[in-house]
């Protein structure tokens, strides 16, 4: 099926991509996009959450939600990331790209209705159909967003999933700038002599080298003493995808061995008075 969109809807389409990319916090981005998404691809509740990752092996968390209810409707959201509830949604969120999805073209529709997520979650909001979008950028899982719709109308349909995917991008990007980077402001000390906390130090390394998330991880971990076999294990990588990482960290840094790159890191850490990324004192990511 080919989608397009009238002039009148590419408009207003850019008008809103503008309107999210002015948003100067995760919660006015998540408000503005889901107010506006509405007069584009109707829906009756709308969500945002960020997506926190956890222990390897460990499914992701989800924390800040930001929801937009129909009049009326006040629901707990904190119900959802407290419940430790299991969709197939889930399946998507290892995804090194941000994907889009309707919800039935990917659950079992015959077991649904028995399943707590719908018993506890979906039925008391009066929900059923849903269109998500599950926004990763450089292998940082950043948020998921999902718009419902009752039972009694109809699923989203190939043309919503168009109009999504097609903001995923641009939403990526956003949120990416929001909540990776420490805020900076006229008025804000400088950085140089004082504590960085994990995510400035790991901005810092990205910003200045070029580092990916995924890079900085495995950085870390080196920092750390592990060996290259512990490190796949810990990450879920394999060796190739371990060796491509380590080929780009010591070409972005200009380094030739794990013993200079931890040396750098030190010496990184040092200029702003954080312990040494392969003392004890550094801890684990």
């Amino acid at each position: 099926m080919r989608c397009t969109l009238s002039d009148q809807e590419f408009t207003f389409f850019s008008q809103m991509v503008y309107r999210i990319n002015s948003s100067s916090s995760y919660e006015e981005a998540a408000n503005t996009l889901l107010r506006q998404v509405q007069y584009i691809i109707p829906f009756t509740k709308g969500i945002v959450f960020q997506i926190c990752e956890t222990a390897p092996g460990q499914p992701p968390a989800y924390q800040h939600p930001v929801a937009l209810n129909p009049p009326g409707l006040v629901y707990e959201e904190d119900i959802f990331m407290k419940g430790g509830y299991r969709s197939d949604w889930l399946m998507y969120t290892p995804s090194p790209w941000s994907s889009t999805f309707r919800q039935t073209d990917i659950r079992d529709e015959s077991t649904f209705r028995d399943t707590s997520l719908y018993q506890d979650v979906y039925k008391p909001q009066n929900i059923y159909y849903g269109l998500h979008s599950i926004l990763v950028h450089q292998d940082r899982k950043l948020a998921q967003i999902g718009l419902f719709r009752p039972e009694d109308q109809t699923d989203f349909d190939e043309r919503d999933v168009f109009i999504f995917s097609a903001l995923s991008p641009h939403l990526e990007q956003k949120l990416y700038s929001l909540l990776e980077r420490p805020p900076i402001c006229d008025n804000c000390p400088s950085l140089e002599g004082r504590p960085l906390q994990d995510n400035e130090f790991q901005f810092h390394m990205m910003s200045t080298y070029g580092l990916t998330k995924r890079e900085i991880e495995v950085c870390l971990l080196l920092c750390q003493g592990m060996s290259n076999q512990e490190i796949i294990v810990s990450l879920f990588i394999s060796k190739s995808t371990l060796d491509k990482h380590l080929y780009n960290i010591y070409r972005k840094t200009s380094v030739k061995n794990r013993v200079q790159l931890v040396r750098l890191f030190d010496q990184e850490s040092a200029r702003f008075g954080a312990p040494p990324r392969g003392s004890p004192g550094a801890g684990r990511p």
